[in-house]
């Protein structure tokens, strides 16, 4: 668990510095059945409107043991990459910019659905 934790927080986005050994510990404690697949239809289909949205039913889904790791093991080879990239031809920056803009995307949604 402390090198999973030493990866995320050396992952160079906002937000990622500050997770502390709790916030990976509950997702994986709590008793969740959806899979990997889920996570990718999820980002695939992005909003689709349907009725049950509309009605304000929708679902927050859970992070799956399964799904964290597949998101650390993503989250490690990216800072594999931008650690190979040299930093003179600016498009290290560029990485890091896009992926700083995916973060807050995420972090936006995530601070909204909790309200």
């Amino acid at each position: 668990m402390n090198q999973v934790l030493e990866t995320v927080r050396s992952i160079p986005a906002p937000g990622f510095q500050e997770v502390t050994r709790e916030d990976l510990e509950e997702p994986m404690q709590k008793d969740n059945t959806n899979d990997v697949e889920d996570l990718l239809e999820d980002e695939e289909g992005g909003e689709s409107g349907d009725a049950a949205s509309d009605a304000g039913e929708t679902e927050q889904r859970k992070v799956t043991t399964q799904k964290l790791s597949l998101l650390l093991g993503v989250f490690t080879s990216l800072q594999e990459m931008i650690q190979d990239i040299e930093s003179e031809s600016g498009e290290r920056e560029q990485v890091i910019g896009v992926l700083e803009s995916i973060s807050r995307k995420y972090s936006t949604r995530s601070s909204t659905m909790s309200e």
